[in-house]
Order: structure tokens, then sequence, then C-alpha cells
């Protein structure tokens, strides 16, 4: 039978995080630019914008140390490995691929 890859080895979940964490960038760097600069001609200072980019990074890192609990090594593997669709033959994704 051989080894299995896919959801079980973890790659596919991190490549869905980088391609998250890609996509929120890339999001923001289109659309943050133009808020600068509409609240900097508003206000006349860059203050603003500069204090509420501040706030997203700490918000941010809030995020990633709140969810680190959640992304434990091994933690997912082991959800999956006791889910019913795996004690049931596995999920079609990695059958495929076997």
């Amino acid at each position: 039978m051989g080894e299995r890859h896919g959801i079980h080895d973890g790659h596919v979940a991190a490549a869905a995080g980088i391609a998250l964490v890609n996509a929120v960038a890339n999001i923001a760097g289109l659309s943050v630019p133009p808020v600068i600069g509409r609240v900097k001609d508003a206000t006349g200072s860059f203050g603003i914008p500069l204090f509420i980019i501040a706030a997203a990074l700490i918000a941010g890192a809030a995020v990633a140390l709140i969810s680190r609990r959640f992304t434990t090594p091994g933690k997912l593997a082991d959800q999956v490995a006791s889910s019913p669709e795996s004690t049931s033959g596995g999920d079609p994704i990695t059958q495929e691929h076997e």
C-alpha cells in the first residue's frame, strides 16, 4: 500500500495557512495605502494612520499568541485520525493519491 500523503501529514494545512496569510497581505497592501493617504489629507499628519497600523500589528500578535493553543503540533492530525471518516476507510482526497 505505501505511504499516505495529504491531509494527514500536515502539508495541505500548511499550504492553506500560507495561502491565507498571502491573500490577507495582498488585500491589505492594496487597500491600506489609499486609506492612509486620505486620513493624512484629512488630518494633516501621519500620526493617526501610523497609530492605526500599530494597533493592527498588536492585534495580529495577540491573535497569533491566542491561536497557538489551537495549532499545537500533532493536534490536527490526532483530530483527523479520530474522526469517523478516518475509521470508515479514510477520506476520498487521500485515497485518490495512493
